[in-house]
């Protein structure tokens, strides 16, 4: 089945050149349908329901909100692709078009703009994949574009244990009105992580050290099964060392406090550089290590 639109968005996507595609809420809704024999989506919604009845909630507690791009991605198993074109509906609307791609694989975000400063803006993330539905409330940091979500009690999932496990949509979208309705205090104690965060200095050896951490986490996971998650990957873990040391190198003044270094450790927590499934769980694995390692909740 296919969301019949009115107005035809003439677009094509690319997902097998492209590693992510970046799309609104109303192209998201003119792309195919996936439905079961009863005619019912396989979620119990839709992904770009999901997002319309978010913002329905949001319009009707009055909250002042933004609705940000949508990141589509491949991946997954080869009998259930994160994307996948649909040829019968391609003869209908055109190679590579919008409408005939079935997208399985998506993350995209919903800012509050109360309370909105310079430096961040709440932001509700939603993840939407094969294994289930993610919503989380966290802050964006705007001059590095990164999501931010301190602890795991600030996700809900239709999935997993280890997150506050919801299989109702009516119900995460009640607990998400219940967030944005508490939002002043939530961002609050946010912003206070965050300061203590910039008032930690790090020099290259207590630097070095975190780093040894996290590539610990990453051999108790890969290794020895000990761990579910971690904040960085080995890749990533790789990557961050070059880059930190290449910044020190250059001034050691941009990489000199806890703050600007999980700044630079949530770069990888975007679409193309961390799988679609991996964003939230690698971001609240990496707050939650942090605040417990510095203790910056009081």
């Amino acid at each position: 089945m296919i969301n019949k639109p009115n107005n035809i968005i003439e677009r094509k996507l690319d997902l097998q050149i492209n590693k992510v595609e970046e799309l609104t809420v109303e192209e998201l809704m003119q792309t195919a349908s996936e439905r079961n024999a009863g005619g019912i989506p396989v979620f119990g919604v839709e992904h770009h329901e999901l997002f319309s009845m978010l913002m329905g909630k949001m319009s009707h507690l009055g909250i002042d909100y933004e609705v940000q791009s949508v990141y589509a991605a491949d991946g997954g198993l080869k009998s259930l692709p994160g994307a996948m074109r649909l040829p019968y509906l391609e003869k209908e609307y055109g190679e590579m078009s919008l409408q005939s791609w079935l997208l399985r694989r998506l993350i995209g975000s919903i800012h509050l703009k109360h309370g909105e400063n310079q430096e961040s803006i709440g932001s509700i993330g939603v993840s939407f994949h094969q294994q289930g539905i993610q919503i989380s409330y966290g802050q964006h940091i705007k001059l590095c574009q990164n999501m931010s979500i301190m602890g795991i009690k600030n996700v809900i999932s239709t999935y997993g244990e280890e997150y506050n496990k919801i299989s109702n949509i009516d119900k995460m979208i009640e607990v998400v009105g219940d967030w944005v309705t508490a939002h002043e205090e939530k961002r609050a104690r946010d912003l206070q992580i965050f300061e203590n965060m910039k008032d930690i200095p790090m020099n290259y050896e207590q630097t070095c050290e975190l780093i040894g951490e996290m590539n610990v986490l990453r051999v108790k996971k890969d290794i020895l099964r000990l761990e579910k998650n971690y904040p960085l990957n080995q890749s990533q873990i790789s990557t961050f060392t070059e880059k930190y040391v290449t910044a020190f190198r250059s001034n050691p003044e941009d990489v000199n406090s806890l703050w600007k270094l999980y700044n630079m450790g949530t770069e990888f927590h975007k679409p193309g550089e961390t799988d679609i499934t991996l964003i939230v769980p690698n971001n609240v694995m990496l707050s939650d290590f942090l605040i417990k390692k510095y203790k910056l909740e009081n």
